[in-house]
């Protein structure tokens, strides 16, 4: 056990195989390993196994099948990574193309290389991985914690009576007094199955329809644009947002609310880096929106109260003409190429999805924000998007699920 506090400890995912050191050091050389780390793993893991007599200090490699069958026995169930952008990872993908003359031909379909931002990253804030922790212990920037163990059980343990944020400011990694423990579990939440399901149907049929009525091809005005849509209570009662990312300072921007959000938590914002939250508008996800929210010719038929464009722009966003300007086109072109029936059957199926998948997981957006002057109170909002007691906000929140389906926004747990 190699948690720092007795917390993260009780928090650990016995299921999870990204815990289980032993498997990463099952499986790989040790020697190329130790050349990364030189000393640093021995001191804080293996001095205290070579103690013990029932301790393995250096396991047998196993094949895929075999680390399979023995995560199947331990109950090991998934792999499981906490959140973190101080690297993004690359991927190649290629195809091969093979001629009738029987030649192939490699062709990339996406490539990008891996890169490192450990001077940007934000993510140590919340929780230091392993290997933040041995980079500590290698640079000999420990200073009294250089030779203590990292497994609990040691009457060395390094962090006995020694909280880790006492250990960064001894060596004058973080400053002190810290703001929060970096302790806290965080990882990624992906998208349940029947949301990704929902999605693709809908993508497919809205594609067909496009295939089998040459005249719904044509261009929508402003279907491809920018919103900066706000919350109506956010709007009516706060004057400044200072910020949606909890691992950001409260006081790294300020916008008057009436000009929208700031940016919320994500992998790709560097630290102290705040930006306008933007909302990204397509014919295809409008569509979605719409129907969804019940802002059409036929909302009468649906569960949800009729709104008009004019209503949702107007309690949402300062310029609400562009807002109109944008949604508008798209509701003719509902009204015009989707049946009654068609869109009693798509709202149904996003209101099963609302009330049946997102509401229960309780997604959340949130913002720092102040009431009026400058010298008022910081407080924290937050909201669920899809919550109905906001129904204004809603057709926007449809935009957001949209994009954490298809994997531009991310949802993480805290």
């Amino acid at each position: 056990m190699l948690a720092v506090t007795d917390a993260r400890q009780r928090r650990c995912d016995v299921t999870n195989s990204a815990v289980c050191v032993d498997t990463l050091f099952r499986n790989t050389d040790m020697d190329r390993l130790n050349i990364c780390w030189g000393d640093a793993i021995d001191t804080v893991i293996f001095q205290e196994l070579r103690q013990s007599n029932d301790a393995c200090i250096h396991p047998t490699t196993l094949s895929i099948h075999n680390e399979v069958v023995l995560w199947a026995a331990t109950g090991l169930m998934h792999y499981t990574t906490t959140w973190q952008n101080y690297k993004t990872l690359g991927i190649v993908e290629t195809v091969a193309v093979r001629t009738a003359f029987g030649a192939s031909y490699p062709l990339t379909l996406k490539s990008s290389l891996s890169s490192m931002h450990l001077l940007r990253q934000m993510s140590a804030k919340a929780s230091w991985p392993l290997g933040f922790l041995l980079s500590v212990v290698a640079t000999g920037n420990a200073t009294s914690f250089a030779l203590g163990s990292f497994i609990r059980s040691s009457a060395t343990f390094a962090f006995h009576n020694r909280s880790i944020e006492t250990w960064f400011t001894e060596n004058a990694t973080l400053a002190s007094p810290l703001d929060a423990v970096p302790s806290i579990s965080s990882t990624y939440h992906v998208q349940p199955p029947s949301s990704l399901t929902f999605y693709q149907t809908f993508s497919r049929n809205d594609t067909q329809r496009l295939l089998q009525t040459p005249a719904a091809q044509i261009s929508v005005p402003g279907a491809a644009s920018l919103i900066f849509p706000v919350p109506t209570r956010w709007l009516q009662e706060y004057k400044f947002m200072l910020g949606g990312n909890i691992l950001y300072p409260s006081h790294a921007a300020k916008l008057e609310t009436i000009f929208g959000l700031l940016t919320f938590v994500n992998q790709e914002a560097a630290r102290y880096s705040v930006l306008h939250e933007t909302f990204s508008t397509t014919r295809m996800t409008s569509v979605l929106a719409l129907v969804a929210t019940g802002v059409t010719s036929s909302c009468a038929l649906f569960s949800a109260p009729c709104l008009t464009i004019a209503d949702v722009c107007s309690n949402t966003i300062l310029f609400v003409d562009a807002c109109v300007a944008t949604l508008q086109p798209i509701r003719v072109w509902v009204d015009t190429f989707l049946s009654a029936a068609d869109q009693l059957v798509l709202h149904s199926q996003a209101i099963a999805i609302q009330n049946n998948i997102v509401l229960p997981m309780a997604i959340q957006i949130a913002q720092f924000a102040q009431r009026n002057v400058s010298t008022a109170p910081v407080e924290w909002l937050h909201l669920g998007p899809l919550d109905p007691a906001d129904p204004h906000f809603r057709l926007f929140a449809w935009y957001l699920f949209c994009d954490w389906v298809v994997g531009t926004r991310e949802v993480l747990t805290l």
